[in-house]
């Protein structure tokens, strides 16, 4: 949106003491009011041009541009509702594929189209021509919106809230944790809220439930929560932001990433050891029970290979981490710890800077799991799974392989027959 590189934390002036520093950092990555300008002009062109596809279609934004903690690298999301269209994967792939044809007739304000539609959420993707800005299109749920507009309540319960979190979003996003592929924007909100909860900065998300004047159902689970801010109680937590920021980096650093699930929605950490069979839920988690037991969802995903479960607020089957990978995993923990480091080894003034400049941490790269497959052709022992398997007196595949060269699994056979004697060749022209 902007011609400035936020994530070149170089041009930070960082002048004056820490909280002139937070004034300056937000100052600098957030949102300017054209750049909000620009997206309410992109949400009027698609849904006007969506219009004539489908008449009384309507946009909902959701994300960080409608919680207030979009960035300048920010992009727009918003779900299409399309009255009359029943909600399904099935008819959100008709629908991607059908708004994806309607847009390229307006190559004036929409161009790098491109569909996804195999994900559990299909989206077309664009580019809005006139103000340069990425959006992604859903036509699935309205889940996110709901997801947004909870994010959008929490932030204002308490001045300190949304400061901390454009801090600790940017502070992810400058070292590359966050992003496609990475930690999703989202948990990590997530993660800042539940920190929150256990510092009574915040209130649990069933709380806000409980004391909702109605309950608004979204695919089977209650999205209901309070909208009067006034009848939440102020929190009598007064540890100002600096503070905040430090006990942020403590908490997860020191936390049971194991056996524990991050789960905002009851305000506490989870046993997921309790989550391995509905007999051991606890009671709070009535609609989880009754979705599992009528087959309308799966399981929570507690055991993945990042270890890290946040468990969505209101999706209570959903891991909002799953696809954390273990390296993300154990360098986003070592930037916890070094982080920590920081708050204790730096001068108060000092300490954001030093955030946001630190160099990557060390981080043991994990042993690749060794297969000993046995002697291969020469008498030698082969501990390569991965690699193609080559015998050493010439270097050179037997005929019969030649052709399938790059066939791993054809070779890997090969390799296999001959560890345990199958008379090599002839076992493998059997199978080819």
């Amino acid at each position: 949106m902007d011609t400035v590189d936020i994530l070149d934390v170089s041009q930070l002036r960082l002048a004056g003491d820490f909280d002139a520093q937070v004034r300056d950092v937000l100052q600098f990555v957030r949102l300017t009011r054209e750049e909000v300008e620009n997206l309410r002009l992109l949400y009027e062109d698609l849904e006007q041009t969506l219009r004539t596809r489908w008449h009384d279609c309507k946009i909902h934004p959701f994300g960080s541009i409608v919680t207030g903690l979009g960035i300048k690298t920010s992009d727009a999301d918003c779900f299409v509702e399309v009255p009359f269209v029943p909600s399904s994967q099935k008819n959100s792939q008709i629908c991607v594929k059908a708004a994806r044809n309607t847009l390229q007739r307006y190559p004036d304000l929409f161009t790098k189209l491109f569909v996804i539609l195999s994900a559990k959420v299909p989206i077309v993707q664009f580019t809005h021509v006139p103000t340069q800005i990425h959006c992604d299109v859903s036509f699935t749920s309205h889940a996110g919106t709901r997801n947004s507009e909870l994010i959008c309540f929490m932030m204002q319960l308490d001045s300190r809230i949304l400061p901390m979190t454009i801090l600790i979003k940017y502070w992810s996003k400058v070292h590359g944790l966050t992003g496609t592929n990475k930690l999703p924007n989202y948990s990590l909100i997530m993660m800042t809220i539940f920190y929150l909860q256990q510092i009574d900065v915040l209130p649990s998300v069933e709380y806000l439930q409980n004391s909702a004047a109605q309950t608004n159902m979204v695919d089977n689970w209650n999205t209901s929560f309070m909208t009067n801010k006034s009848q939440v109680p102020p929190s009598q937590n007064k540890t100002p932001l600096y503070g905040l920021l430090r006990g942020f980096f403590e908490y997860y650093r020191d936390f049971d990433y194991k056996d524990s699930i991050i789960s905002p929605y009851l305000g506490r950490p989870l046993k997921k050891t309790w989550f391995k069979g509905i007999e051991h839920v606890p009671n709070e988690f009535s609609q989880y029970i009754n979705n599992v037991t009528n087959n309308n969802c799966p399981p929570i995903k507690t055991e993945t290979n990042g270890l890290i479960c946040v468990q969505d607020p209101f999706q209570h089957n959903r891991n909002c981490t799953a696809g954390v990978f273990p390296r993300l995993f154990a360098t986003l923990v070592a930037y916890f710890r070094q982080s920590v480091n920081i708050f204790e080894g730096c001068p108060r003034d000092s300490v954001l800077g030093e955030l946001l400049r630190q160099p990557p941490p060390n981080i043991p790269v994990p042993q690749k799991r060794v297969i000993n497959i046995g002697t291969v052709a020469n008498g030698t022992h082969n501990n390569r799974p991965n690699k193609i398997v080559k015998r050493k007196n010439n270097s050179v595949l037997p005929p019969h392989l030649q052709k399938n060269k790059h066939n791993n699994k054809a070779v890997w056979n090969y390799a296999v027959s001959n560890a345990q004697g199958r008379n090599g060749p002839n076992y493998m022209k059997r199978r080819f």
